[in-house]
């Protein structure tokens, strides 16, 4: 016990001039030790407040942290349960539109092949009916030149046709939707 109270003493020591000051010069060395441990222990009274004050706010803090941290991790596991499932969804969709644009693509291939056939045709077409347009204006010229060299070089009795009509033949061998009439 004496070397329980002298290390207590050497310790209250240690702290120097505040347990001097209250210590006074003429008292026993057992009155200094028990007035450097009841120092000591106001000394550890105050500190134990300000560590539990300390503690109080910590534990609040943690407390509060805790509470909007927790909730913060629950936020982002439900974030990334909602866009995984928006992925695997994205996806999906993302491997159809990729079908349809494929079968689009070649549809356009085949409309783009039809329409250059389809041109191709008319093209030729349309230089057919020009050659045949020009054969046949030329062919119609003829005819008609022909008609009036034959009107101008016969007689009226060439042709067996009644006299009367012989004024309209002009006009009938001109007008394609009639017909000339021989007797």
């Amino acid at each position: 016990m004496k070397a329980t109270l002298s290390l207590i003493a050497f310790a209250g020591l240690a702290h120097g001039e505040q347990a001097s000051t209250s210590v006074t010069s003429n008292a026993s060395p057992v009155s200094k030790v028990v007035t450097l441990i009841k120092d000591m222990m106001k000394e550890l009274e105050k500190e134990q407040e300000e560590d539990e004050e300390m503690y109080d706010k910590l534990a609040c803090w943690c407390a509060t942290y805790d509470r909007e941290k927790t909730k913060a991790v629950k936020d982002g596991q439900q974030a990334i349960i909602d866009l995984t499932n928006a992925i695997e969804s994205l996806t999906g969709k993302s491997a159809q539109l990729n079908v349809e644009i494929k079968n689009l693509k070649k549809e356009i291939a085949m409309n783009v092949n039809a329409l250059d056939q389809a041109t191709a045709i008319r093209i030729k077409e349309k230089a057919a009916f020009h050659a045949e347009d020009k054969e046949l204006t030329v062919a119609i010229a003829g005819i008609e030149s022909s008609i009036d060299v034959l009107k101008k070089s016969m007689a009226p009795g060439f042709l067996q046709v009644p006299s009367e009509d012989h004024a309209n033949l002009g006009t009938t061998c001109s007008t394609p939707s009639s017909s000339i009439r021989i007797s």
